[in-house]
C-alpha cells in the first residue's frame, strides 16, 4: 500500500498516430492538452487510438474524466507491439472499468506501437476522454503519514440579496487532498522529492493515486511548493497540498 503518481504524458503530436473518429469542436488532441474538461470525443459508441512511442515504454495507463458506463458487453485494452501492422494480432490486456477515472499498471512487456480499443454500447452518449496517459508511475520510499486530509470543495457562485437572503449556484465540485511525509532521509529528498516537484514544474496537473492497492485516482495540481524541515539528521518533512483539476460540465 502507498501513493503513487504520474507526472507526464508520452502522448503528444508526434505520437499520437491515428483514432477511429473525433467530433470538430472535440478533436482527438484534447487527449493531452492537460484540460480533462475539454475532451476528444468519438462520434460512436466504440473506436481506438494508435501510438508510436519510439522509444519510450510506458508502464502506466490512465483514463481521467471519462463517460464510460462500464455496463453489458462494455470493453477496454491495451495491445503493444514492434509495428503497427502487428498491432492487430497482438494479445490484448484487460482494464477493469472504474468510474470517472481509471489507472492501470501496465502488465505485458511494453513495446514501441500501442492501440487503446474501447466499447461501451450501454451508454447514452458518444464516448469522451478528458485526459488519456501513457508514462511510468513514481512513487516515495516514504509514504505519506496517517491520518491524511482528504476533502470535497464545492465552488460555488453567491448572491446575497438586501434582506440577507442567498441565492448559491454551484459551479463545480473537486477533491482535495492534504498529505504529510516525514522521516525522509537527506538523499531521498533530493532524489525523490525534489524531482517530483521539478517534474510537474510548478504548474503542470498530475494523476494521484492515494492507496495503489486500490482503483481511485485523481487528475490533480499540487498547490504548495517544496517546503521541507530538518527533524533531526538525515530526518526531514514535507507536505502536498492537492486539488484536483476542475472537470467541468458532463457532454450530453
Amino acid at each position: 500500500m502507498g501513493m503513487k503518481y504520474s507526472l507526464g504524458n508520452y502522448i503528444n503530436s508526434n505520437t499520437l498516430s491515428s483514432v477511429s473518429s473525433e467530433q470538430t469542436i472535440y478533436p482527438k488532441e484534447n487527449m493531452y492538452n492537460r484540460r480533462q474538461s475539454m475532451p476528444w470525443r468519438m462520434e460512436l459508441k466504440s473506436g481506438y487510438a494508435i501510438f508510436d512511442f519510439g522509444s519510450e515504454r510506458p508502464t502506466f495507463f490512465a483514463f481521467m474524466n471519462h463517460n464510460l458506463f462500464g455496463t453489458g458487453a462494455f470493453s477496454l485494452t491495451l495491445k503493444t507491439a514492434a509495428t503497427e501492422g502487428a498491432l492487430v494480432a497482438s494479445s490484448p490486456e484487460s482494464i477493469t472499468w472504474h468510474k470517472q477515472n481509471i489507472w492501470h499498471a501496465i502488465a505485458m512487456t511494453p513495446n514501441r506501437w500501442w492501440r487503446i480499443d474501447v466499447a461501451d454500447p450501454d451508454n447514452t452518449a458518444n464516448l469522451e476522454f478528458g485526459e488519456i496517459v501513457f508514462d511510468i508511475a513514481g512513487a516515495f520510499t516514504m509514504n505519506y503519514w496517517w491520518p491524511y486530509k482528504e476533502g470535497l470543495e464545492y465552488v460555488l457562485e453567491e448572491n446575497v440579496t438586501q434582506y440577507g437572503h442567498r441565492h448559491i449556484a454551484k459551479k463545480a465540485v473537486r477533491k482535495t487532498f492534504g498529505l504529510d511525509f516525514e522521516g525522509v532521509t537527506d538523499a531521498n529528498l533530493v532524489s525523490e522529492v525534489q524531482a517530483f516537484f521539478e517534474g510537474f514544474d510548478g504548474k503542470n496537473p498530475l494523476v494521484f493515486i492515494p492507496d495503489s492497492e486500490k482503483v481511485d485516482s485523481w487528475y490533480v495540481y499540487c498547490l504548495n511548493s517544496l517546503e521541507a524541515s530538518r527533524v533531526f539528521m538525515d530526518n526531514n518533512k514535507f507536505s502536498l497540498k492537492l486539488e484536483e483539476q476542475s472537470r467541468g460540465i458532463s457532454l450530453l
